[in-house]
């Protein structure tokens, strides 16, 4: 007999008990495995989006080497405000909440050198 909190429980109650334990771990795991792949083809969905714009592509390329609105609207001839627009509308399409994070992603996904 094994003991719970106290009280003796056939063996057979315990091991149901630690399987649907074990069960639920395993279900847990899976759930989360699943939502990280849908979450993976979300991110790829949105990046083919933004390859689809040239501009924004350049852009991220540029973020992703670490420069900042100011370097990168020197480098592409435009203002730091139409840079820093580029780079809010590259966040909201990656579902990132910043630069490194979106930065990460264009390497993940091999969109950037």
């Amino acid at each position: 007999m094994d003991r719970f909190n106290g009280l003796d429980i056939p063996e057979t109650l315990a091991d149901a008990v630690r399987s649907s334990a074990l069960a639920l771990l395993v279900y847990d795991m899976q759930v989360g495995i699943l939502s990280q792949i849908a979450d993976a083809d979300r991110v790829v969905a949105n990046v083919g989006r933004l390859l689809a714009a040239a501009r924004e592509r350049q852009v991220l390329e540029l973020l992703a080497g670490g420069a900042t609105n100011r370097e990168i609207g020197a480098q592409l001839f435009m203002a730091e405000k139409t840079a820093s627009v580029h780079v809010s509308r590259i966040l909201a399409k990656l579902d990132v909440r910043s630069r490194t994070e979106a930065a990460a992603v264009a390497h993940r996904f091999g969109f950037v050198g």
